[in-house]
């Protein structure tokens, strides 16, 4: 979600609340990669109820959460690179 998109949606609720890029930053790395974080509406209406407060508190989580994605990336191309030199070796 861009912070256009989520400017739109927190506006449709309250047209008074802005959001500056290094608080869009923490509130898209939390929707992102927290878990069980709702979808594009839950997470205005969030920030709408509970400002930036909330998304501050849930981002450590969010960052391992992250994280840990970025590892499983890593070790799923290192397996295939694994499996790929054990075919080789049939070969």
């Amino acid at each position: 979600m861009m912070i256009n998109e989520f400017m739109e949606r927190v506006n449709a609720i309250d047209n008074k609340i802005k959001v500056t890029n290094a608080q869009y930053e923490t509130i898209e790395m939390v929707y992102t990669f927290y878990p069980g974080m709702g979808n594009k509406d839950d997470t205005a209406e969030m920030y709408v109820k509970f400002g930036i407060i909330i998304f501050n508190d849930m981002l450590p989580r969010a960052k391992a959460f992250a994280d840990i994605q970025t590892q499983i990336q890593r070790n799923k191309m290192e397996l295939e690179l694994i499996k790929n030199t054990e075919k080789e070796l049939y070969k």
